[in-house]
């Protein structure tokens, strides 16, 4: 037997997780949270929270580029963290040539690489959230355009509730001024979204909004999470009709002509409806692959349009 020391009795107070990893990140593609500093709930319309590490700096961030808005973005990224492949340096090299100030130029090449990956990574647990909020991305842009991922209505009176999903857990939150929050709007929403059990949230002190959040079942495959979006479309509009239907009017007239928008569709075929049950049992912690075969595919060879035709793994690092 070893005798324990009293150095070892200290590692229970001692701290265990360092705030920092070791790991070399750079040309991965990870699952990361967007700030929602500057557009609340739901975060900023563009952004994907799936992004590019461009590169790494000696205090442990980052430099993020979102696939979905084309921002580029400093940051420190917390475990644990979702990595769902690498590009090649050769993408890389093509990325970094555009300023920050190209986001419209980027967002042509990363929105595509986007979708891409979300193809061949597949529909699980750590996609899911990715996807519907590509989803919800589509909602939003139909039914109220700007810069926050969420849905606005005018209420009656004066005063706005904000319509936004919680892509972690499929649950809709409306938040709502707490002076307006009144019998009225909650029996607005049971219709809307019928046979969904609403909780109701005090409001936090000093924000003057009160939350209702509706939790949805989490969907497992691609067209679960399709009918719940068709759901909270159709619930939408309900709400819309019923604040604001002059509005109201004029969306679904843009809609009968230019048709719904649905990024998931084209995913459908690539992603598959693979249950979350099979995919759990079948993804585990992974070596990581950088997806350079040595068969030609280095990044000398690599045109600038490189883009790894092999399947994504996907992976957590604690």
């Amino acid at each position: 037997m070893h005798p324990v020391t009293r150095s070892d009795l200290d590692l229970r107070t001692e701290p265990i997780l360092s705030p920092s990893s070791q790991i070399e990140l750079t040309r991965a593609i990870v699952r990361y949270e967007p700030s929602g500093v500057r557009s609340g709930p739901g975060g900023l319309l563009e952004d994907l929270g799936l992004g590019v590490v461009l590169s790494e700096t000696s205090d442990g961030s980052r430099e993020m580029l979102d696939l979905g808005s084309g921002r580029r973005s400093t940051m420190v990224l917390q475990g644990p963290l979702v990595i769902l492949g690498w590009v090649f340096s050769a993408t890389l090299s093509r990325l970094l040539r555009h300023g920050i100030e190209e986001e419209e130029v980027l967002r042509r090449i990363t929105v595509p690489m986007a979708t891409r990956v979300l193809g061949e990574a597949g529909f699980n647990s750590h996609t899911r959230p990715l996807l519907l909020r590509l989803g919800f991305r589509d909602l939003a842009r139909d039914l109220d355009p700007h810069e926050g991922a969420a849905i606005r209505f005018l209420l009656p009176g004066g005063g706005i509730a904000r319509l936004h999903l919680d892509y972690d857990h499929a649950v809709v939150g409306v938040g709502i001024p707490d002076v307006r929050f009144t019998d009225v709007l909650v029996d607005s929403l049971e219709a809307a979204f019928p046979d969904v059990g609403i909780l109701h949230e005090q409001a936090i002190e000093g924000s003057g909004v009160r939350t209702c959040r509706l939790p949805f079942r989490l969907p497992e495959n691609l067209r679960a999470a399709r009918a719940l979006l068709a759901r909270i479309r159709r619930g939408s509009l309900h709400l819309l009709a019923r604040f604001e239907p002059e509005r109201h009017r004029a969306v679904q007239d843009q809609l009968e002509v230019f048709g719904a928008r649905d990024s998931l569709a084209r995913l459908a075929e690539s992603v598959g409806p693979v249950d979350l049950a099979r995919a759990a049992s079948s993804s585990g912690l992974r070596r990581p692959h950088p997806l350079e075969s040595s068969s030609g595919a280095s990044s000398g060879s690599q045109t600038d349009g490189a883009w790894p035709p092999a399947a994504l793994t996907s992976q957590r690092v604690h």
